[in-house]
């Protein structure tokens, strides 16, 4: 099958559009109930930060290690006191 190449979105060469959000962050990295005793299934972060860009996880892990590394300009949406968890 062949494409009209008129009908294909344009090749964007725009940065991500990042944004980040800050809050107690819990987050599985394994299934609890197949994953080994000796490894824990999920992460909890008291204070933690998720990075997002263009609407897709690209960084998860404390806030005070993020946070300086993020573009200037980047909002930060700040849910101190909330549960963030990924995926749900």
């Amino acid at each position: 099958m062949t494409v009209d190449p008129s009908l294909r979105a344009p090749a964007s060469s725009a940065p991500p559009a990042l944004a980040a959000f800050r809050g107690s962050i819990l987050h599985f990295q394994d299934d609890p109930g197949r994953a080994p005793f000796e490894r824990a299934a999920h992460e909890y972060l008291p204070d933690g930060l998720l990075v997002t860009a263009d609407g897709k996880v690209s960084a998860l892990g404390e806030a005070a290690a993020l946070a300086d590394r993020l573009p200037p300009g980047t909002p930060i949406t700040d849910y101190s006191g909330k549960l963030i968890v990924p995926g749900f």
